[in-house]
């Protein structure tokens, strides 16, 4: 019996592991407009005086920015989920001039060849983990069916930019391609961003529907409550500030306790000022207690939008301390505020949330990343408790057996 307490308490301590991986959920690869200080020959006089060029962040390694300056081991980021931009980037919203397409839609890539670009690029690279991104209006399902039938093991989920397509989020172009989510069982990541109204001094959120963002979460709920078994991520929460964040984390919790859809959220540029991530993300510390509350830790991830803004060298700090600030203020956060909870609401947002999600929940089962090895572990020891409670079982009959059988003998006797 001391052998099955000691596994016991190893289990015990088991229990309580914090998982080491990391996961990103949102970043980027491709083009992408960022306004110049001048006009360049590549950039472009957007109005006057205001210049703007497509920056390529694809030489841009995120994974290797993200961890370099991230010293504290299980800080580190396992794997990364990457969009390609030129599938989303198209002509500038001031520009009136040109054209930066000559392929049949307003977008730098089509479907086809914006995503296996994507592909050639990271199908050799374990760590990086690939949404298909669609176009719904100018391509089609059958486009996106193609590329996943291509790489099924890379594209892992579907991505989509209503504010770039120009397209309501809950626009019956979608429709084909959510069923398409369904039949591969796929998460979709969606910009989400509310429009907020200046006009009286005070910022409000817009209530006039016609004047809603396209990405608008109302729409994205829509939408999901027709396809209720898919998950459905909005990216950045909204988007636009607290206000914006907080009409979307209160779709969120009414779609929880409806339970007529599965939307879930990330947190990239949630809790940021000046292009910068706060010390004390308060946003993000009462989403996990409103979610903690419903028992629905799982609909929270952990992104980044890298290597947009601040994580691609558009700001006054570097993009490797851009990201170790974001991880490190949120978690030191988590762990003010939930005392002995903390490791393992950090270990759901930057890890095994994602994890379930696009591993477990989708069908296609590798349970290779560090998330699972605790797992395993436990399972471990949960069979050999088993073994043990066998064997002493086992030898506890046959010690009856065996004084049943001494006691008739000296009956007999």
């Amino acid at each position: 019996m001391r052998e099955f307490e000691k596994l016991i308490m190893q289990i015990n301590r088991i229990s309580n592991v914090n998982f080491t991986a990391g996961y990103d959920i949102h970043i980027h690869t491709g083009h992408w407009w960022t306004s110049s200080p001048q006009k360049t020959n590549e950039a472009i006089e957007i109005s006057s005086g205001n210049y703007a060029y497509l920056k390529d962040y694809s030489p841009i390694d995120t994974l290797e920015i993200a961890n370099k300056h991230l010293t504290n081991p299980n800080d580190k980021i396992e794997k990364m989920f990457v969009s390609n931009l030129d599938c989303m980037v198209r002509n500038h919203p001031d520009m009136t001039k040109s054209s930066i397409t000559s392929n049949g839609t307003p977008f730098l890539s089509d479907e086809i060849k914006g995503n296996l670009d994507l592909y050639n690029k990271y199908k050799s690279n374990p760590n990086y983990v690939l949404y298909a991104t669609c176009q719904p209006s100018f391509g089609n399902p059958q486009n996106i069916e193609k590329v996943l039938k291509i790489a099924p093991d890379k594209f892992k989920g579907l991505k989509f930019h209503p504010k770039q397509l120009n397209l309501k989020a809950d626009a019956p172009s979608y429709d084909g391609y959510l069923e398409l989510a369904r039949k591969y069982k796929l998460p979709c990541l969606f910009h989400s961003q509310v429009n907020l109204d200046y006009a009286e001094g005070i910022e409000k959120v817009v209530q006039d529907f016609s004047k809603f963002d396209k990405s608008d979460p109302e729409f994205i709920y829509n939408l999901a409550k027709r396809h209720p078994t898919v998950p459905i991520i909005m990216a950045h929460t909204g988007a636009g500030g607290k206000l914006a964040h907080q009409k979307a984390i209160d779709i969120l919790l009414k779609s929880i306790d409806n339970k007529d859809a599965k939307l879930y959220c990330d947190i990239s540029w949630v809790d940021f000022e000046n292009d910068l991530p706060v010390k004390t993300p308060t946003t993000i510390i009462n989403l996990i207690k409103k979610l903690k509350d419903k028992n629905a830790l799982d609909r929270v991830l952990f992104g980044t939008d890298a290597p947009l803004g601040c994580y691609g060298g558009n700001s006054k700090i570097s993009p490797e301390d851009a990201y170790k600030i974001t991880v490190e203020n949120l978690k030191t956060s988590i762990r003010e505020n939930f005392g002995s909870e903390s490791d393992s609401i950090i270990n759901k947002i930057f890890c095994e949330n994602a994890h379930k999600l696009f591993f477990e929940n989708s069908g296609s089962i590798r349970k290779s990343s560090k998330c699972n090895k605790a797992i395993a572990i436990i399972l471990s020891g949960i069979i050999t408790l088993g073994a043990v409670f066998s064997a002493n079982t086992f030898i506890k009959k046959q010690n009856n057996i065996t004084s049943a059988s001494q006691e008739n003998v000296a009956t007999t006797k």
